[in-house]
């Protein structure tokens, strides 16, 4: 696995809120290079990671050939990821043990009201515990400030 590059620290927010890495990379699959993005929330007061996402920008191999591209909406300055991840820390407040969280893509909806208010729905699915057999499937909604893509809320449902 590599990393594209060191992702620019942005700027700090008044309020405390989480801090959000941005970057790119790739792996080595088969005879062929994988590429990737990521999210990355960091708690300012400890410097710790609080929740990752990792999204491959191309679909495996074997899927190419038979499934369509999948368009994400134009956001500007809004970003999945950082609503994903925002969500991923949120189950983790609430199942401290839970792991393999997905996201669907296909499930997204964005919606504007205000030039100071954009909210994103979606769902996804994970599993509560290492060792529990089922996933939970949950959906979640960040609201987002457009002006600079800053998730201001987040709440899940199941």
């Amino acid at each position: 696995m590599r990393f594209s590059t060191t992702p620019p620290v942005p700027r700090s927010f008044s309020d405390g809120s989480q801090i959000v890495l941005q970057g790119e990379g790739q792996w080595r699959e088969a005879a062929a290079l994988r590429k990737f993005r990521y999210s990355c929330n960091l708690d300012p007061s400890s410097s710790e990671a609080v929740g990752v996402v990792i999204r491959q920008v191309d679909p495996p191999l074997a899927a190419q050939a038979e499934s369509k591209p999948i368009k994400d909406p134009d956001l500007s300055h809004l970003s999945p990821s950082a609503c994903e991840s925002s969500a991923a820390a949120a189950l983790q407040r609430r199942w401290p043990r839970v792991s393999q969280i997905t996201f669907d893509t296909q499930t997204r909806s964005l919606t504007q009201q205000s030039a100071l208010r954009a909210e994103l729905h979606g769902q996804g699915r994970a599993r509560l515990a290492p060792e529990s057999p089922a996933l939970v499937h949950f959906g979640f909604d960040c609201t987002f400030d457009p002006r600079d893509g800053r998730v201001i809320g987040m709440s899940l449902s199941n």
